[in-house]
């Protein structure tokens, strides 16, 4: 990002275009946070925690610069030359930059989760890979049938009783950690957060594309406008053309009266000449 313009505060820059490409990356990151595309320990699942640190690097970059143009701004007195923001207009540059911020610093603290949940999954995975169960030995295998047989009595329908009810077995896939609710409350926190967010965008590039499209007519009428102008100014520059052409054919003839003037001149002196002393 080029911090040298000679437009600071007065037209759109590379601000404008900062906001626009930081918004971008964010609703790619707010994509994967909500479809959790970085949870796994798969190839991809890594790659996409490491795209995730860059881009967030990325907008960190641009928060950092957003700060640097805040200070000059407020230094001048000028106007904000990025986003118009009419959903905010009451907030000031000061303002959208500590925003920014505040959401580029709660993105880093996400990387921080992504990271101490990945080095979790390798933990669990290399604790799992340790606890593996030896296979049993053949006596005991052997014992354990002769135990089962010992034990298997069969009982006849007409002596075991209707009424009575066999004891279900535990569903190990009901029972919920409290690791397991917390993780899913932040969840919901964070997909709660993001549609706020997702609502809010929606609204600020709804505005600017109403924006876009009034700035388009106000450009079609001064095209217009400019059209108008443009033929005026050649109807102008047909009329000056003739009017300098007629005031040349003007001058000629000027100049051809006074010449014949002149000879007639020369040659009536010649004539009284003539008669007089010859």
């Amino acid at each position: 990002l080029d911090m040298e313009s000679s437009g600071i505060g007065r037209e759109r820059d590379w601000l404008f275009w900062a906001e626009v490409e930081y918004g971008r990356i964010l609703r790619n990151l707010e994509f994967v946070r909500y479809h959790e595309r970085w949870v796994g320990n798969s190839p991809e699942a890594s790659a996409v925690r490491l795209q995730f640190r860059d881009l967030v690097s990325t907008l960190k970059d641009i928060s950092e610069c957003m700060k640097k143009r805040e200070q000059m701004i407020a230094k001048s007195r000028l106007p904000w030359p990025g986003i118009s923001h009419p959903w905010s207009t009451s907030l000031t540059p000061s303002v959208l930059v500590a925003m920014y911020s505040e959401k580029t610093q709660e993105l880093e603290q996400f990387c921080k989760t992504m990271d101490s949940h990945s080095s979790k999954i390798l933990s669990e995975s290399h604790s799992s890979k340790e606890q593996i169960p030896m296979a049993p030995s053949s006596s005991a295998v052997e014992a354990s049938q002769g135990n089962l047989r010992r034990r298997h009595v069969v009982v006849p329908d007409e002596i075991a009783p209707s009424n009575t009810v066999l004891p279900k077995r535990e569903n190990r896939g009901e029972i919920r950690s409290e690791a397991y609710l917390k993780q899913q409350k932040e969840k919901d926190r964070i997909t709660e957060e993001m549609l706020q967010y997702v609502s809010q965008l929606k609204g600020t590039y709804s505005n600017i594309h109403e924006q876009l499209v009034k700035d388009n007519q106000v450009l079609e009428e001064t095209d217009q406008l400019l059209d108008k102008n443009i033929h005026g100014v050649e109807q102008r520059q047909r009329g000056l053309s003739k009017f300098t052409q007629m005031s040349k054919m003007t001058n000629m003839q000027i100049y051809l009266a006074v010449l014949f003037a002149v000879i007639v001149w020369f040659f009536m002196l010649f004539v009284i000449y003539a008669t007089r002393f010859l």
